[in-house]
């Protein structure tokens, strides 16, 4: 099957109507965010979760687990997890043609 760029340059030339080609890609675009948008909701409940439950920042917490003040706790791994992911949605909402890590 071929590439992403290889489909989009095969339907630019296939639909002759730009117009109607750059709407679709309009939506298309608008379900990622969306997409992506529903995942930075329950990332941050999950996070809001956190800072309930150890009555702090994420924030102050990643700085002080990054600086090993916290101990190897399995929620402090998954919150720590939580930020990154965070973080690098973030990233690539503000700078979508930027893959991420993993190469989407």
């Amino acid at each position: 099957m071929a590439d992403v760029q290889t489909k989009l340059m095969l339907l630019n030339e296939l639909i002759e109507d730009k117009l109607f080609f750059n709407s679709i890609l309009d939506k298309l675009l608008l379900l990622a965010q969306e997409k992506h948008l529903s995942r930075l909701k329950r990332y941050e409940a999950d996070l809001k979760e956190f800072e309930a439950r150890y009555r702090m920042s994420s924030d102050s917490f990643y700085e002080k687990f990054e600086a090993g003040e916290l101990g190897d706790a399995t929620d402090f791994f998954e919150w720590s997890g939580l930020i990154d992911m965070r973080r690098a949605l973030l990233n690539q909402l503000n700078h979508p043609e930027m893959p991420d890590e993993r190469g989407r």
